[in-house]
């Protein structure tokens, strides 16, 4: 497959959908992407990396405390992986030594497996094609056909996009007593339930970069006083936007996120 240098433009983004998928010399590795992806794969296209500066931002955070691994070792998982562009990319800068990649949308997952693979980092990084949640079995996935990031576990059974059914699983069962040093996760609201899976993983406290997001969360069907409840069973601390704050503070910080009328996801660090 042809390989391109990201930096097009967007008569050139048009241009390049003749394809279903392009490879892109990117930033931080080489990513092939679904040219029906108006928001990551075409991020990646214009210039060659998604979001990467806050990534940076979160790891140098936890560094500065002592929170994870110096650079180059540990392991970090990767929940919502999408296409790698997290994963691939913090081995690619050799911030992390491995990384266990986990999604459940088939068309992604193969993706994602082909990026591994053509980073050279198949060794490094475990792949797994099913949804987290809290315990293992059969779910619906909701599919967005514009923003392939954006595929939904939809527990209710019923829904107005087109869907598919996936495997669950539990992320203890995944890591299966291992040391994790980190947890990044992007789920679309459902990530109560993937915590609820990983009990034993998150008993200690370990750095959780999770993506809250109120509409997701009210659809998951989780009750708020049991997702606030499982936040602060695990983790004392938490942090958003440049300050850090107690978990006393958790319940009203949460609260005010849900009630926001736009619905807005927040990116947030949990950690000891």
């Amino acid at each position: 497959m042809r390989i391109f240098a990201f930096g097009g433009t967007e008569e050139d983004w048009a241009e390049a959908k003749r394809e279903q998928t392009l490879n892109i010399e990117g930033v931080n590795g080489r990513f092939r992407i679904s040219t029906a992806d108006e928001q990551i794969g075409h991020c990646i296209f214009l210039r060659g990396e998604c979001e990467y500066g806050k990534v940076k931002y979160m790891l140098e955070f936890l560094r500065s405390r002592n929170l994870i691994p110096e650079v180059g070792k540990g392991t970090m998982i990767d929940a919502g992986a999408h296409i790698g562009e997290v994963a691939i990319s913090l081995l690619v800068r050799n911030e992390f030594e491995r990384a266990i990649a986990v999604e459940p949308e088939p068309k992604n997952y193969e993706l994602l497996c082909y990026n591994v693979e053509q980073n050279g980092l198949d060794g490094r990084i475990e792949t797994h094609d099913c949804a987290l949640s809290d315990r293992e079995g059969e779910i619906l996935l909701e599919l967005n056909t514009v923003n392939t990031g954006d595929n939904r576990v939809c527990r209710s059974g019923k829904s107005d996009w087109p869907t598919t059914t996936v495997k669950t699983r539990t992320l203890d069962s995944i890591v299966a007593g291992r040391k994790i040093d980190l947890v990044w996760m992007d789920v679309q609201g459902h990530d109560g339930w993937a915590i609820k899976g990983g009990t034993e993983l998150f008993s200690t406290g370990l750095p959780f970069v999770d993506e809250i997001w109120p509409y997701g969360v009210a659809r998951s069907g989780m009750d708020l006083e049991e997702y606030i409840g499982l936040m602060q069973s695990h983790w004392p601390s938490f942090y958003f936007m440049g300050e850090v704050y107690g978990v006393a503070h958790f319940r009203p910080f949460v609260y005010n996120i849900l009630a926001d009328p736009d619905g807005n996801f927040r990116d947030v660090l949990l950690c000891g």
